[in-house]
């Protein structure tokens, strides 16, 4: 991976460029649909947007400053944040 560092309207950016064509074939379609998604969903947004709505998820809203995440807490997303889609245990 290369580090690029420039400028974006007058603010530092910093970009990760792959130096190899990812193997998408190690993702299944479902995993596939939610990246498009996310990348339809945030493409658009600035970094301020970005870090404004990764703030409303349950991770990061139950951590301390400064303290690691807890990954349990994806279970305990709400509505906006979650990808997981609920399955009815009543269907046969």
């Amino acid at each position: 991976m290369r580090e690029l560092k420039t400028k974006y309207r007058g603010f530092p950016q910093q970009k990760f460029i792959p130096l190899q064509t990812p193997t998408y074939a190690l993702l299944c379609g479902d995993e596939l649909k939610i990246i498009d998604q996310t990348i339809a969903k945030l493409s658009n947004m600035s970094a301020t947007q970005v870090s404004a709505y990764s703030h409303q998820d349950m991770p990061w809203k139950s951590a301390n400053n400064s303290e690691v995440l807890d990954y349990e807490m994806v279970f305990y997303r709400d509505d906006v944040m979650s990808v997981r889609e609920e399955k009815d245990d009543n269907i046969q």
